[in-house]
């Protein structure tokens, strides 16, 4: 659906957006110098019609981000076309609006379910498998064609404890690790202090626990720890 500014419009407007344009899940704006492609995860849904004295202008309203929004305003425009194309491109905002949240509520249950399994395991968690877990999620938000940012507008509370496994994974896996590694080596200090003639000291018994995808323990002459 195109909407563009009136012949007359056009010969004041030459600076201005004078067309917009509702393309397969964006808006296109144009000018005499420039064209604007705005995805739909961009644009708000709002779009504003004003009413002036010779033609009529419509504002694209941005999703607010740090307090701040950007408009872009196409100017020129005949009334009541441009009530009709706001009508309706605000209507194919919403159905794709509503598309996206039905797809995100089917997949963020799987997401929170892997990675708290994941989480949860009684085991040192490898690389490889929060790798994984990561390209998942991030293959079925280009399925979805939405970002986190929009994700995190439609159900903020929920995506926000996934965003540390998403955005930083290896920071978050390193936390996961060392908390386990300090709780499980409480666990077998017995075995740690009566497995030979020595106890284990602190970084060996992390050496026993750790299960990384890669591993390389270097036992040094004289460290007694020929069974490891």
């Amino acid at each position: 659906m195109l909407l563009t500014a009136t012949p007359t419009a056009e010969m004041f407007t030459q600076h201005e957006f004078r067309t917009i344009e509702l393309q397969q899940h964006c808006l296109v704006l144009h000018s005499v110098r420039a064209e604007v492609r705005i995805p739909f995860c961009e644009w708000s849904g709002k779009l504003s019609v004003k009413r002036g004295l010779i033609w009529s202008s419509v504002t694209v309203h941005a999703h607010e981000s740090d307090n701040k929004q950007v408009q872009w305003v196409v100017q020129g425009l005949p009334w009541q076309e441009a009530q009709r194309f706001a009508k309706h491109a605000v209507s194919v905002y919403q159905s794709w609006h509503q598309e996206q949240c039905a797809l995100l509520k089917t997949y963020l249950p799987k997401w929170e379910q892997e990675l708290n399994r994941l989480r949860t395991l009684p085991q040192f968690l490898p690389q490889s498998m929060m790798n994984n877990w990561v390209a998942e999620v991030d293959s079925q938000f280009l399925e979805m064609n939405m970002s986190i940012a929009e994700a995190m507008r439609t159900m903020p509370n929920r995506i926000q404890k996934l965003l540390p496994w998403i955005e930083d994974a290896p920071h978050a896996l390193q936390a996961r690790n060392v908390n386990w590694l300090e709780e499980e080596r409480e666990n077998w200090q017995v075995l740690f202090s009566q497995s030979e003639s020595s106890p284990m000291n602190y970084s060996q018994q992390l050496a026993v626990l750790h299960n990384n995808d890669q591993n390389l323990i270097l036992a040094g002459a004289g460290s007694a720890r020929q069974a490891y």
